[in-house]
């Protein structure tokens, strides 16, 4: 007996319509066409982060190319109903990468990164690592079935962000070890702002002013989690309680 064939899916950043033909990017030709061996005639899938999903084949095309033709469209919706902003403090190369993946895979909402005092990154990297985390979160979404992406907002200042959050109906935590731990908190608003810090986590002065904008500190166990690690079982956390997972 033989094994039932995953369908790739691909995000493409356009619309799409029933009987369209869609040439795919070149970095996505290539890991279809040359990394899966997909071949003429290998089901596809794709989205646009507006909803639902296509169905399609791979249609004839040049070499190196991947043209896949739209057969039909599947209303489904995979997103979580919690909104949870992500606030994460940059961290090096891997670790930001793998925080980012792991949160999309989760269900976050929104991402924004943030200079903080611990940070240890140089401004003038923002620009190339933007198009790198821009990669990873739509990879991740891909894998992980979402048919939307996390916002990826600009870089900001740790103080900066703390002025809107003000504004905002949300409740929101930053990651302490001397916090309430998340496992004990209620609440029932749908809409969560997670700030976590990068490695060795936020200053006593920057905890201090979150507190002050109306932040509750949170606790994630007796166990010291890596930055990558920390966004994770706080959004599995959270997705529990809210019913999705």
């Amino acid at each position: 007996m033989g094994t039932k064939q995953h369908t790739p899916r691909v995000y493409i950043k356009r619309p799409i319509s029933i009987g369209d033909s869609v040439q795919l990017p070149q970095e996505k030709a290539h890991h279809l066409t040359r990394v899966l061996r997909a071949s003429e005639g290998t089901s596809i899938t794709l989205f646009n982060g507006q909803g639902g999903e296509y169905a399609g084949i791979l249609a004839p095309a040049r070499k190196g190319e991947a043209v896949v033709f739209v057969q039909s469209y599947v209303d489904v919706d995979r997103e979580s109903r919690l909104k949870v902003d992500l606030l994460m403090g940059l961290c090096k190369r891997d670790a930001m990468s793998a925080a980012l993946r792991r949160a999309t895979e989760l269900g976050v909402t929104s991402i924004t990164p943030l200079i903080t005092d611990f940070s240890d990154v140089s401004p003038k990297q923002l620009p190339s690592l933007r198009t790198k985390w821009l990669a990873t979160i739509e990879s991740s979404a891909e894998q992980s079935g979402r048919t939307q992406l996390p916002e990826l907002h600009e870089a900001q200042s740790f103080a900066g962000i703390l002025g809107p959050i003000r504004d905002l109906n949300a409740q929101a935590f930053i990651a302490h070890p001397q916090g309430e731990r998340l496992t004990e908190t209620r609440s029932t608003n749908e809409n969560v702002v997670l700030a976590i810090g990068p490695e060795g986590g936020f200053s006593d002065e920057e905890v201090d002013k979150a507190c002050d904008a109306g932040f509750k500190t949170l606790s994630l166990g007796p166990r010291i989690l890596r930055a990558e690690t920390a966004p994770a079982a706080a959004l599995a956390i959270l997705q529990h309680r809210a019913g999705d997972l």
